[in-house]
């Protein structure tokens, strides 16, 4: 139960904490703070949480070091003592604000949790950008000098994600706003971000970054691509010794472990000042490309224009899906899939895409102990229909495993499971085909690896292994599915005359499972553009992991032409 009395206790607890773990405190405070945890259950207990957040902050900053190490002696005889000192040095460094920062999120997430219950927001208004997010207040906020007073602030919102991680917290969901003037460490993936007047920057891993406001990004390290279209002119950025404004342009701010800032100008110009100066900076236009050293632009240095270090795009990915919800909340039946091909968003309807039959199945050589179907408490009576009826909690699971993918056709006895699409699926740009299998939050969060081969191999052919899904258990846009039953054989499952009439035991499955998805891009398999292609062979990879892949529905993606089929 909370004990607070109101929003200023609270805050004036967490500004407490935060001097405790920051070393603040005397004696005396320190005692005064003991007591008060020990006479409060509910400040110990958020006490304890934020003790925790340190614990994970300190093994990272601790494993980052030793990384920075080991990269240093990379081809190196020795490493002298006075160098990794210095390694050490500039780990520390590098990380300590991002730590303070963390550390103290989860204090200011819950004071602006408390906050929001006791203030009234107005919408902005119709037709903005956020007209249809809502908009936050944030304690660390202040409004942009360009805002005029009584205008509440216009959100900075995460427009997309593609395989991104952040330190110590899940990735916020699309279109969801990002909290000002508050730290945010992106170990993985990259992420979009969207800003009201319609300036965007991709950021890459590894970053640290800020959201400053509404017209302002700070990156203290890392890579991100910026456009600002007609509109967004004065959009910033700012890193550790400089202060870049935009005039009109598309360019790149690169931020390495030592501060040193680059700056290269895809299109239209940017300017580039002293961070805590007014002065006449340094003007920048197309091609230009330039390394700042230290505090003072005119130090700066000539560096090659490098094109391909802009990034105009997220990846092309399986972006996203909808299914509908039954009486118990989690989802059953796929409605549609979103997907990103050659840069452009693309949503098909279940009915649009191409469905599999399968022509082989072998699992492993001893009885798998949870079986090989997904399904409900009764087996259908076509059990191979199982990865084409739209379900995404049924399918045919556990197939045989390879540590080592395919180099020539699969045989009858190859381990494995193959799938014939029912009309051929064309490759185009980006993913082809779309992969779903069930999984348990014990399993690996970026979903079960597994060999994706052509069939038959041809002299260009190749196997392609997918070890990350493009919306793993991380990912926000991944649902919890319905429940289902595992059935299971009391023998190994040779092939898939076996498969259908072997008899099986159902057994039902309470755990929260999720159904996570990958987009297959066909070119990955040594296949041409516009290259039709009738089936695929999928075999698990027998990584370290005791964990098999479980497909629960694939399928093909249309062209245009094959959509309109559908529809007439």
């Amino acid at each position: 139960m909370n004990q607070f009395k109101n929003t200023d206790e609270h805050l004036a607890f967490l500004a407490e904490s935060l001097r405790f773990m920051d070393g603040a405190m005397n004696s005396d405070e320190i005692a005064t703070f003991n007591e008060e945890l020990a006479k409060s259950p509910c400040k110990l207990a958020a006490f304890a949480d934020l003790q925790m957040q340190g614990a994970m902050v300190r093994n990272s900053i601790r494993q980052s070091a030793y990384e920075l190490i080991d990269d240093a002696s990379n081809g190196q005889e020795s490493v002298s003592r006075s160098s990794v000192h210095a390694i050490h040095k500039n780990s520390w460094q590098l990380y300590s604000r991002a730590a303070l920062a963390i550390a103290a999120s989860g204090l200011l997430l819950i004071a602006s949790y408390w906050i929001g219950r006791s203030r009234t927001v107005a919408s902005p208004a119709p037709g903005s950008i956020a007209a249809n997010i809502r908009t936050n207040s944030s304690i660390v906020s202040d409004a942009p000098s360009k805002i005029k007073a009584g205008v509440p602030n216009r959100d900075v919102i995460l427009k997309s994600s593609a395989g991104a991680k952040f330190f110590g917290e899940l990735i916020p969901s699309n279109k969801s706003p990002l909290t000002q003037k508050r730290d945010y460490v992106l170990t993985d993936g990259m992420i979009e971000v969207l800003f009201p007047d319609g300036a965007q920057a991709i950021i890459e891993s590894p970053a640290i970054f800020r959201v400053i406001n509404d017209a302002c990004l700070a990156m203290d390290s890392g890579n991100c691509s910026v456009y600002a279209p007609d509109g967004a002119e004065g959009f910033r950025v700012e890193t550790p010794t400089s202060r870049i404004v935009d005039r009109g342009t598309r360019f790149v701010v690169s931020v390495g472990e030592n501060a040193a800032t680059e700056v290269r100008v895809v299109e239209g110009a940017a300017d580039v000042y002293d961070l805590d100066a007014d002065g006449a900076g340094v003007h920048l236009v197309d091609y230009d490309a330039k390394r700042f050293l230290s505090e003072s632009t005119e130090a700066a240095l000539d560096i090659p224009f490098a094109p391909n270090r802009y990034q105009p795009n997220l990846p092309d990915r399986l972006v996203g899906y909808e299914a509908s919800e039954s009486a118990t909340g989690g989802v059953e039946e796929l409605q549609s899939v979103t997907v990103q091909r050659d840069g452009d968003l693309k949503t098909f309807n279940v009915q649009e895409l191409i469905g599999v039959s399968i022509s082989h199945f072998k699992g492993g050589t001893d009885a798998d102990t949870n079986g090989h179907f997904a399904c409900g408490k009764e087996l259908p009576k076509d059990v191979l229909s199982l990865l084409s009826d739209n379900k995404i909690n049924t399918g045919v699971i556990n197939p045989g495993s390879s540590s080592s993918p395919l180099t020539q056709s699969p045989q009858s006895d190859t381990p494995g499971l193959a799938v014939q699409f029912k009309k051929p699926v064309i490759n185009g740009p980006g993913p082809d085909v779309v992969f779903f299998e069930l999984q348990c939050l014990t399993n690996p969060i970026d979903g079960d690896a597994f060999h994706v081969c052509p069939i038959p191999f041809t002299e260009k052919s190749k196997s392609h292994t997918i070890r990350s899904y493009d919306l793993t258990l991380a990912s926000p846009e991944t649902k919890i599915i319905q429940g289902f039953f595992l059935h299971r054989f009391q023998k190994p499952i040779q092939s898939i005359e076996e498969l259908v009439a072997s008899p099986s035991l159902g057994s039902p499955i309470r755990l929260a499972f999720r159904a996570v998805a990958v987009g297959i891009d066909l070119s990955d398999l040594g296949y041409e553009s516009n290259e039709q292609v009738s089936g695929l062979f999928i075999q698990d990879a027998a990584d370290n992991d005791k964990d098999v892949v479980d497909p629960v529905f694939i399928a093909g993606l249309p062209t245009d032409e094959q959509v309109k089929e559908v529809g007439n």
